[in-house]
């Protein structure tokens, strides 16, 4: 499992790079190679908060089946999504 922690300092040192004027126009991979290899530096800025989040962001998640009924309500019965809402 990857450190909340680890995962923000690495975020502070992507957005770091992306928006020194510096480094404008290298691309996305020059601002990973520059996190993954100076993520230390930007360990007193990281909040396990934030890593926490986009870690939860990154995590695959279940595809929903197209066509499937949606899950029951807390009485039993389901939302129909198929109504007419005409503004007549």
């Amino acid at each position: 499992m990857t450190n909340p922690l680890t995962v923000s300092a690495q975020f502070a040192a992507f957005v770091w790079f992306n928006g020194n004027v510096k480094h404008a126009g290298h691309g996305a991979g020059a601002a990973m190679q520059f996190a993954r290899d100076h993520w230390q530096t930007f360990l007193p800025l990281a909040h396990p908060g934030l890593g926490r989040l986009l870690l939860n962001i990154a995590r695959p998640r279940r595809r929903r089946v197209v066509g499937a009924s949606p899950a029951p309500t807390a009485n039993g019965t389901r939302l129909s999504l198929d109504r007419d809402f005409s503004c007549n």
